[in-house]
């Protein structure tokens, strides 16, 4: 446990079997909270969250301790509605690490005041990471939304305005944007304007004030007399996932989901690379030097191989000639990842078979995602 700003941080850690990914999504086939297909297409991060669920459990019987699949879902609501974030990230046979994130005091809050027309918004400082504008060169387009890049992953660009159900003011070329972050979700406001950040007494919304707005948290008196609506950031990100989603299906009859296979012996570099792709809409499998990676390749098919050179046990070179070699695999797209950016690297690389050959110091999601639409279409 340790403070972090406004913030206390918890963090509790096991040494067990980890979590069970095929088990969860098998329950939740199971208890029709999701169909096979939708299993199938989970992320890592999407199946964790099924823990989550109100009255949902892996147990076939209940007993006093566990089985009625109330845990999670009300440590999960306690949490947020305390204005935190709780999240977990487990790996199978090692043990699973669950982050708690609470404000040390109840009663004040930090927050970054915006503007919406003419009325003043908060967002928890706890959540808010920066603050910029959004040129029109900043943007592009990840599975269907709006996207901008914010520390080397695509961030969805969303106006904050329609999101609460309001009338949004003209688009502007530039505009002003809020970067929050909650759990593992991000997300990009595009707001009318900024204020101030300050600390303020939090009042709840009683009675009929506000009644039925979303994502209310409370409000604040401010020394000038007006209020400010508080934002409650998970009901945002919630707001995001359900239009995504509706996205994401009217996309998914245009669009290829490819399966990717991405080697890189750096944790770092992998969870990096990762997200930017499985933003991009695809499945992501990992594999840590060019050895494990041709045994995942002939344990399974992939559209498209992405790789680091330098790794141990086998580099990405000999992974590139050994997949080009191969008659079952001669066909597939090979693209090299790697931190060498000398006109003679990139030639061994591109010598070896790979079909496109990206600097790591340069990427971006807009350069990948032009570099599969390449190679794929």
């Amino acid at each position: 446990m340790h403070a972090d700003g406004d913030m206390l941080d918890l963090e509790v850690r096991d040494d067990g079997r980890g979590i069970d990914l095929g088990r969860l999504k098998e329950a939740a086939v199971a208890r029709g909270v999701i169909s096979p297909a939708q299993a199938a297409a989970l992320s890592e991060r999407e199946a964790i969250d099924l823990i989550f669920l109100p009255g949902f459990s892996t147990r076939d019987e209940v007993t006093d301790l566990s089985g009625r699949g109330v845990g999670m879902s009300v440590v999960r609501k306690k949490v947020e509605a305390l204005g935190g974030s709780v999240s977990v990230t487990t790996r199978q046979g090692y043990g699973t690490r669950f982050s708690v994130r609470l404000p040390q005091s109840m009663a004040l809050m930090r927050v970054l005041l915006v503007r919406l027309g003419n009325d003043i918004y908060g967002l928890p400082a706890a959540d808010v990471q920066a603050v910029g504008r959004a040129r029109p060169e900043d943007r592009f387009t990840v599975a269907g939304r709006e996207a901008v890049e914010f520390r080397n992953r695509p961030t969805t660009l969303v106006e904050l305005a329609p999101l609460l159900r309001l009338k949004p003011g003209p688009r502007r070329e530039a505009p002003p944007l809020v970067f929050v972050e909650h759990g593992d979700d991000r997300a990009a406001f595009a707001v009318d304007g900024f204020l101030d950040e300050r600390e303020v007494a939090v009042k709840p919304c009683g009675g009929e004030f506000l009644k039925g707005a979303p994502c209310v948290a409370g409000a604040a008196a401010l020394e000038d007399g007006r209020v400010a609506v508080l934002l409650h950031v998970p009901d945002l990100i919630l707001e995001i996932r359900k239009s995504s989603g509706r996205h994401l299906a009217t996309q998914a009859a245009k669009e290829k989901r490819l399966r990717v296979l991405l080697v890189d012996d750096s944790p770092i570099a992998r969870a990096t690379e990762s997200a930017i792709v499985r933003a991009l809409g695809h499945q992501v499998d990992e594999a840590i030097d060019g050895e494990d990676g041709l045994g995942k390749l002939a344990l399974g098919t992939y559209d498209l191989v992405l790789t680091d050179v330098q790794m141990p046990t086998m580099d990405g070179i000999e992974f590139t000639r050994r997949i080009k070699a191969d008659p079952a695999t001669a066909r597939l797209p090979v693209v090299i990842l790697s931190s060498l950016a000398a006109p003679e690297d990139k030639r061994r690389g591109l010598d070896a078979g790979a079909d496109a050959y990206l600097i790591k110091g340069e990427l971006s999601a807009e350069t990948i995602a032009q570099t599969i639409g390449r190679l794929i279409s």
